[in-house]
């Protein structure tokens, strides 16, 4: 039975580039597998970039700071995590050592997977 995925996303969508378009690929992929994906930027994405995304059904959010460890992005993405119940928590750009795992785990999400760019 399909779920939700949250992928968190450390970036500034300004543009449409190789992130905006890694994100987008993913969201249509689990959409026409039945699964719902939200997307959790550093920012609010532009106009244009929003428009992108509107056309592959995805949810954005916004967890600001999220490359920081402090308690506004914890908080932030806490909400998040409650709201959407995801089944997977894919993070990108966040760093080997963050709260996040910790913080999927107190919200019940299954699995959480981790790209490391670095």
């Amino acid at each position: 039975m399909p779920g939700c995925v949250m992928c968190i996303l450390s970036a500034v969508p300004t543009r449409i580039g190789g992130v905006e378009m890694f994100a987008r690929e993913l969201s249509s992929q689990l959409a026409s597998a039945g699964w719902r994906c939200v997307i959790c930027f550093r920012r609010e994405p532009v106009e244009s970039v929003r428009r992108f995304f509107e056309m592959s059904g995805t949810t954005i959010e916004v967890v600001p700071d999220t490359g920081d460890l402090n308690w506004t992005s914890c908080r932030h993405a806490a909400r998040l995590l409650r709201r959407y119940r995801p089944d997977v928590l894919h993070l990108n750009f966040a760093g080997l050592i963050s709260p996040y795992p910790w913080l999927a785990r107190c919200c019940s999400v299954r699995r959480v997977l981790l790209t490391d760019q670095a």
